[in-house]
């Protein structure tokens, strides 16, 4: 009899071994996808921020503040006295850089379409860019996309950066003013 109950705190015992091993592989299976992306977004914002850093040692500056989305980054030279942008379009990195000097706002320009709903109407957006009007009027102005609906369906956190990034160029460009 004895014998028997050591064979079945084996067995028991052997039986729990594999629960654990089924359980462990599959939580594995489960995190290993979130790792990996994990993973990419971080090389993703890396070679973002160097975009801007190369950028900026081309003007002989440092960038001090930045920040990154999806597929763009923007920051601000330490002189504030530039911005600089980069955004990774169809595997092309597009490089932006703005003079403050030549500036005179910065605006917030959305465009958005309504679409039916069953309650009614719903304004979706297509567009944000950040837009830099210059002082010389027969200057185009410039812009900086951190939106388009053709790239992502829908935001993730640019309408905040678009903000911040506005009133922080708005607020540098007021104190350069006499």
């Amino acid at each position: 009899m004895p014998e028997m109950m050591i064979t079945h705190i084996i067995k028991y015992k052997n039986m729990e071994l594999g629960t654990t091993i089924i359980g462990l592989g599959a939580t594995a299976l489960c995190i290993v996808p979130f790792v990996l992306m994990r993973r990419s977004t971080k090389k993703k914002e890396h070679e973002l921020v160097n975009g801007l850093k190369v950028i900026a040692a081309s003007y002989n500056r440092e960038v001090s503040i930045y920040d990154c989305g999806i597929d763009f980054a923007v920051g601000i030279s330490a002189a504030r006295d530039f911005v600089f942008f980069v955004k990774i379009r169809n595997e092309e990195m597009l490089e932006q850089c703005i003079p403050l000097n030549a500036i005179q706002k910065c605006r917030i320009d959305s465009t958005k379409r309504s679409i039916k709903t069953k309650g009614g109407h719903e304004s979706v957006t297509d567009k944000l860019e950040l837009t830099f009007l210059p002082i010389d009027k027969s200057i185009a102005a410039s812009q900086f996309e951190f939106f388009n609906s053709e790239d992502h369906f829908q935001l993730n956190g640019e309408l905040q950066l678009i903000k911040k990034w506005e009133a922080l160029i708005n607020e540098i460009l007021s104190g350069k003013k006499p």
